[in-house]
């Protein structure tokens, strides 16, 4: 396993622990660890591609640390801040519309979800 490989991986196995602090009401460590988790977001697809490691296990681990931390930060907004979500219900509401939309299309054309994790033609990956 290579180290962006085990960067998205940490994300992945964060989720669990996340949601965990939500249950206990753990404001503080969970905003901490969900930093954490979308700062090594940026990281992992830059060391990758800097350091040609590109492949399909590190394009579906990302894309599934991607979807775990975005679920993760919306649970524990949900829980913590409840507010903010009912005075941008609108805006919440019409970008999880337009996800479903372009999920469902994807399904539609070509018989699986979308992904923004691309290899490279000529990557050898």
């Amino acid at each position: 396993m290579n180290i962006p490989n085990l960067i998205s991986s940490i994300r992945i196995i964060l989720a669990p622990f996340l949601w965990y602090l939500v249950y206990a009401d753990n404001k503080i460590v969970f905003t901490w660890l969900i930093t954490v988790a979308f700062f090594t977001d940026l990281i992992d697809g830059f060391i990758a591609r800097s350091t040609h490691q590109v492949s399909k296990l590190g394009s579906k681990l990302d894309s599934l640390g991607d979807s775990l931390t975005i679920l993760s930060g919306f649970v524990g907004l949900a829980a913590f801040n409840f507010d903010l979500i009912l005075e941008h219900i609108f805006i919440i509401v019409f970008v999880i519309a337009l996800h479903i939309i372009q999920l469902l299309l994807s399904l539609w054309r070509y018989g699986k979800p979308s992904s923004f994790h691309t290899l490279a033609a000529k990557s050898g990956h």
